[in-house]
Parts: C-alpha cells; structure tokens; sequence
C-alpha cells in the first residue's frame, strides 16, 4: 500500500495545572528513494484548535473554537441528546450540579473559560491549561472512506448461503463516500470521545483539503452518560472542575470502529469502552474492587451529520453495568466490568452484525466472558448476549479484555472467537451456528499459562502453512498486565517472567466436518501444557546507539508438532514459547502479524533508583519472531535498522530496543515497508522493516487499518 499521509500522536500532560492533553497529526514524508520519515512541524493539534493562543506543535498562532460552534453530545438514557443542561436527564443533571452549578459546569465541560478562577479570586472552576484533556490509553483511531474486503463475495461457505449486501451493495457505500470527511477519534479524560477534522480524499482517490480542510477542527464529541454521573463526584481531587482536582480517568480506552449492514443500508459505526474512566470513586487498580463498565456506539457513517440537532440518530445506545439487559443470562450486566479492550464489528452466521468486547476487569461476578451485540438486519435492533467461560473469581478477579475473530475460509463470516483473560487462560468461542442461542465458550480453556500469567492484550490467529499436510491453527499472544495509577499508587504491573506464546489449536475436527477448507487436526483428547511447547531463548542482549538501544538475538528451535513428521523423533509439542528476559518486562500492547512473524512491543517499567534522585526510565524492545516456531525469522526484519546505527551480527536479530509503545503501523514507499510508532517519549518514530523471503504463516483475524 502506498505511503499514507498522516501520523497522529496522543500524550497527556500533568503539571501545575493537571491533566491536559495533545494529539498532534504530521505529515510521513517519503524520499527519492523510499525513506519515510516525520515532518517535524504537525498540521494541527488538538490541544490548539481548542485552546487557541500560539501552538508549539504546528509553530502558528490558533483560533479557539468556539464552545458554542462544537456539537458535543451525550446520552440520556433513552436517547442521544445534545450535550446540555436542558436536553440532560435529571441523574445527570443533578449530578453535575442541578439548579446550583449545574448549567455553568456544562459550560466549563464544553470548553467555556469564562468561569475559570482569575488570580483575584473570582471564578469557580479550575484553571486550565489547555481544554483537551490529557490522553493516556486511548490511541488515536482514523476513519476514511470505506475500504474492507466486503465488495467481492457474497456467500456464507460454510451455510451456502447468500450474504446479499456483499459484492455490489458494499461497491456502491463505498463509491457514495469515497470523498467523506477524515476524522480522528480518541478519548480524553476530559470525560469525552473527540473527533478532528483530517481532510478528505477526492474524486479521484487523492489526498485533498480543498473541500474538507486538515485543520483539526473538532466535529464531534461524546460524553458518555456514566461519566457525565461521575465527572463532578463529592471527592474535590477526582472532580474535573474543582480547583482541588488532581486527576481522574474517564474515557480512556481506544475506540473501535467498522461498517455494517441493517435496515437496508451500510452504516459505519464506531463503539468504544472507559477503560479505567466511569467509576464515581475514581480509578479501580486492584483484583478485588468492583467496577462500573460502559460500553457505546455512535453512527459515523456521514460526519455532515455530526450536530446537536442530530443527536438522536448518531447516538445509537450506551449500555452500562447498571442497565444492561442480555436475552441468555438475567443478571448478566453483574459480569461487566472496566471495558478495557477495543471491540470489533463482525458479520455473524446468523445473518447479522455484531459489537464484540471481553467482559472486562473487577465486574461484580469476577468472571471472564464475552458480550456479543448483534445488530438486527431488518430493524436494527440490538440484542446482547454474554457467553460465560465459567472461570471466575472474588478474591483475584477474573476478566477478558480483548476478543479476535477468525475467518478460516475466507469469505468475511466469523466462525470462531479467540480472547484470553486475566488468569491465563486462553479460550475459543463457537460461533459457527446459525442459531445465536447455540453461540459458546468451549467446556475447558485451550490453554492455562504457568503461574496464572496474566494476557491483556489481543491474541493472533494464524494460518501456518505446512510442508505436508493441512495448514495449521496457531494463537499468538504474550503475557502481562499493566494496572492504572491512582492518586495514592503508581502503575502497577504484572510480578514474574513473563513470556510469548504460540499454541496450536488442534481441535478442528467439527470444523473440518462441515468446511471444504482443512486445517490440521487431532483426535481427543489432548490437554497440554507448558511443558509440550518448544522454548525458544533470548541469546544475547547488546547495546546499540541513536533510536536503537540494543538488539537481541533468538534461537531458531523447530517445533516438533504431534503427530507430524517434522523432527525425526519427539514430535509431541503443541507450539512454543518464548521468556523475556527483562526485569518485569511484559506485553501490555496488542502484537500485530506482517509477514509471517509476530511483531509486538514489549514494556519494561521505569524503576526508582534507590537513594538516589534519578530513575530507571521505562523501556522496551521491538521484537520479531517466527510465528510458526516462536524463534528468530530465517532473516532479520531488522537488518537495514539495525546497521543504520553501526549493529551488525552474525545471527539473525530478532529484537531491537526502540522502546516503541502501543501496536506498531506499516506503511510502504517503493515497496520498502517501515514501522511508524509513539515511544515512551512521546515523539513518533519510523524504522524501516526488510520483509523476509518465503515466509510462511497469514493473518486470519483482521484488523481495520488506515
């Protein structure tokens, strides 16, 4: 794919104002030869197109927008509403003030400076920085024009049925909004989902501001109705507004978004969770306190549409721990927790659409589970559903946080759910029927990691190619977890090694009955452990120099998969597993797949030094593995990068030290691929990539990308 035009970059500040935040948008430039690089001066920020005043970012002065020129938005309860006093039900108008302070609040909220305290004394509201408030967690998520693979094929294989808005119906959403608007969406802990004006395509496909300006302007914001209940709490240091207020999270997860097919037409809706925002009593970093989660979706299909007036139809529900409703499970909105993980919009063999989320953290229950919205095709009308895996506890509770979905013949239909939890369990939900009642977690987890280690992040599915035989199913995923700062507590994370992990789902034979296409199977029973995967090791780590702090090397093991004629003797492993070697060093970010390898970003906390002022900063290293084996890629990804910066090494590098945060991006100039990424610092990075020849192994679980 050719270079894309735009990097966006979040951060969060907290100084002597708290909590105020930036996401800047800057050109990825390309050279003659197919370098990419980062302009160093942004098109806009955020931070400024609200603010106003002169902008570091972009090296201009900026024009505040307006509080009264935003179409922010909320939900009532029963329905989208204008975020504003009147149009407010009475909870929320209460709780942010009622007929005391309550209207000027909203006012504050919406960006009005007026109320703020002078240094005389007057005003009742803080003093901000900057209206945007800090972003943390929630990384920027861009929509264009539609662009997912539904405009050929037009069947459900494994039913023989027609999917009837495939093929021509999706060519023609397509070609209708080709030249919509660009928007950036990413939540705040002002208590908002934001969305900024990115320019637009034209006509002809190419990048144009002529009719849609790249300015940043904001064209949408949305407060969910919980954190409008919570904004304004009794504790002054968790209250947004109070000149006490030290900070406090409220929509801070990463949104997701996609297109889907009800009443007669496509829709592109984008759903996101809190994260760690929405709890009245502030942040939840424990495994015994209960949470309250929030789940909602708007209809962004037409950004035109993005006004006050038109609240009723861009809001299309909000649903909370307190009102959920499943039609399989009464009290099921008990098992909604912190909806940390960023959901995902499927077509179901049922012949409808869905919203997929895990359960999230510290729920009531302490279970682990999904939640599966389908979105009716006639009416569009939503039904929930939670499929339960059973595995549940009190003490040290249970959860998912993310759920990846897999199309094993290729025809856009989900046929399997992967997520994994807060336990180490790794578990696989079939929903191949056609009745949605029949939607399940399998009896017992595929797989349960040593010690409890716990996944946070997203799994991959893989289809591994072999020499002989069916293609293989693999799961990919890492272990760790990072638990939120508080006012009293820093981040927190997961105590122990912790690892990376590929494990054969062999259990195909159900699948393998009603599919033309095969994957390899075995008869069971077959439970496994640690022990029946093949270890891959780190063998050196050394430093390096400029953006590379070092580099690692990893074995090249063979996995020796039961029942196959891969190794001469011993074949009996179901996968492998890789142990960082890092202090506390973790996968707290989602690994994406390119290539044939697993491409993800390990964390390695910042440490106090002991009787001493300075600190260990927070670190990481990119690393690149095989998926089919666990060990190094017969070459290195990193070759070009690595000797760059004077590297060089007679194995294959497998890892090196960019201390990149989040999931790493891939964009091409002259077929050379580079990562674009955020680093601990803040500042975005490219790196560029050397694909290897040959690889084996493709993605079977999709993502929407840029």
């Amino acid at each position: 794919q050719p270079v894309e035009h735009r990097v966006e970059v979040a951060c969060g500040h907290s100084e002597e104002q708290p909590s105020w935040g930036q996401l800047t948008a800057s050109d990825l430039v390309a050279d003659a030869a197919g370098n990419v690089s980062i302009a160093s001066t942004a098109n806009w920020d955020g931070s400024c197109t609200l603010t106003g005043g002169t902008c570091a970012a972009t090296n201009t002065s900026v024009a505040a927008q307006a509080p009264s020129a935003r179409s922010i938005l909320s939900w009532n309860g029963t329905a989208g509403v204008p975020f504003q006093y009147a149009s407010l039900g009475a909870i929320e108008s209460s709780a942010l003030g009622g007929s005391t302070d309550g209207a000027s609040r909203i006012d504050y909220l919406r960006g009005d400076r007026s109320g703020e305290i002078t240094a005389t004394g007057t005003g009742a509201f803080r003093k901000r920085d900057g209206v945007l408030g800090d972003i943390v967690n929630s990384s920027p998520t861009w929509v264009g024009n539609p662009v997912l693979p539904y405009a050929s094929g037009s069947k459900d294989l494994l039913t023989n049925s027609t999917v009837p808005e495939f093929g021509a119906s999706y060519a023609a959403f397509a070609g209708a909004n080709r030249t919509r608007m660009h928007v950036v969406y990413s939540g705040a802990n002002d208590g908002m989902l934001h969305g900024f004006r990115a320019g637009a395509f034209d006509a002809a496909g190419a990048f144009s501001t002529t009719t849609t300006p790249n300015d940043g302007s904001e064209v949408i914001a949305f407060m969910p109705q919980l954190v409008a209940d919570s904004i304004h709490p009794p504790t002054t240091t968790l209250d947004f507004s109070s000149t006490q207020y030290a900070h406090n999270a409220y929509v801070d997860a990463t949104p997701g978004t996609g297109d889907l097919f009800y009443d007669g037409a496509w829709h592109t809706w984008l759903v996101s969770g809190l994260g760690a925002g929405g709890n009245p009593a502030g942040v939840v970093n424990d495994s015994t306190s209960t949470a309250i989660g929030a789940l909602f979706a708007l209809d962004i299909t037409n950004p035109a549409n993005f006004n006050e007036s038109a609240a009723g139809a861009v809001v299309i529900k909000e649903w909370n721990s307190i009102n959920l409703v499943c039609v399989n499970n009464p009290v099921c909105k008990a098992s909604l927790g912190s909806v940390y993980g960023t959901p995902i919009i499927r077509l179901m063999h049922d012949g409808n659409w869905a919203v997929i989320f895990g359960n999230g953290r510290n729920s009531t229950t302490g279970t682990a589970g999904i939640f599966i919205i389908t979105v009716n095709r006639v009416s569009g009308a939503p039904t929930v559903r939670f499929l339960d895996t059973g595995v549940k506890s009190l003490s040290v509770k249970n959860g998912i946080d993310y759920v990846a979905s897999a199309d094993l013949d290729g025809d856009h239909v989900t046929d399997y759910l992967y997520a994994a939890d807060s336990a180490g369990h790794v578990w696989r939900f079939d929903v191949t029927s056609t009745a949605a009642s029949s939607w399940a977690a399998d009896t017992a987890p595929m797989f349960t990691t040593p010690s409890a280690q716990p996944i946070s992040t997203r799994v991959t599915v893989s289809s591994i190619v072999q020499k002989t035989g069916a293609s293989r199913i693999v799961i990919g995923f890492g272990t760790g977890r990072q638990v939120p700062q508080t006012l009293s507590a820093a981040p927190s994370f997961a105590a122990g090694a912790q690892a990376l992990y590929g494990i054969w789902d062999w259990n195909m034979t159900a699948w393998n009955a009603s599919s033309t296409t095969q994957y390899a199977s075995l008869t069971p029973p077959n439970v496994y452990t640690v022990a029946s995967l093949q270890p891959q090791t780190v063998n050196s780590t050394a430093g390096g120099s400029g953006s590379i702090s070092g580099y690692r090397t990893v074995s090249q093991y063979p996995v020796c998969w039961k029942g196959s004629t891969t190794c001469s003797t011993g074949n009996t492993q179901f996968g492998w597993t890789l142990t960082l070697p890092g202090v506390a060093e973790q996968i707290v970010y989602n690994p994406v797949l390119a290539y044939g390898a697993m491409i993800v970003n390990t964390s390695i906390p910042s440490v106090a030094q002991a009787l001493s002022c300075s600190s260990q900063p927070a670190s990481g290293f990119t690393m690149a593995i095989s998926m089919e084996t666990g060990g190094a890629p017969a070459s290195s990804l990193f070759a070009t990068a690595a000797k760059s910066v004077g590297i060089t090494s007679a194995s294959v590098i497998a890892g090196v030290g960019l201390s990149a945060t989040g999931s790493p991006s891939i964009v091409t100039a002259l077929s050379k691929p580079w990562l674009v990424q955020q680093t601990v610092s803040g500042k975005p990075e490219t790196t560029q990539i050397d694909p290897p020849p040959n690889s084996t192994g493709k993605r079977i679980t999709w993502v929407k990308l840029r």
